[in-house]
């Protein structure tokens, strides 16, 4: 421990208050950050898992990427989050959402998901994940080998169909 104190499960402190409500099911944390590109789950993977979603739920796209506050009050919008390992993802624990988490590049050893979510990490014949790298030195990246079949049967457990 890096202060000499033991980690018992506390939760996260965020001193914000969002100002937005739930308005959405489910929110596509989608872009990562330019440090860690192969952090990033295939766009036509998103588009695609939209598509298996968007008859049951509500989905709005990542927003406020300018701008914290926005951001903080986007994901507070969101009853769940779909996000890779970045800083939403900590912030949508933080907000205590239900979560599905796609790691591929990054451990996923250290995030505590509460009892609210999901790691999905991805089934690749590569030895190298997680590599702890933000380039990677393979043909496909492992993101890809999360497929967005997978992503929608985590989201039917944490949170069920909707009659319509």
């Amino acid at each position: 421990s890096m202060i000499g104190k033991k980690w018992r499960g506390e939760e996260y402190i965020l001193g914000y208050k969002p100002k937005r409500t739930v308005s959405y099911d489910i929110g596509f944390n989608w872009a990562v950050g330019e440090k860690w590109p192969t952090k990033a789950w295939p766009k036509k993977y998103w588009k695609k898992l939209e598509d298996l979603l968007r008859k049951r739920y509500s989905i709005t796209w990542q927003r406020g990427l300018g701008n914290l506050y926005e951001y903080m009050d986007w994901i507070n919008s969101c009853r769940l989050i779909i996000t890779s390992d970045s800083l939403g993802m900590h912030l949508a624990i933080a907000l205590k959402k239900k979560i599905v988490i796609l790691f591929g590049p990054s451990s996923s050893q250290e995030v505590y998901l509460y009892g609210r979510g999901t790691k999905i990490l991805p089934k690749t014949p590569y030895n190298c994940v997680p590599c702890l790298k933000p380039e990677c030195s393979q043909k496909k990246n492992c993101m890809e080998f999360i497929k967005p079949g997978e992503v929608r049967d985590a989201v039917l457990k944490l949170h069920p169909l909707k009659e319509k």
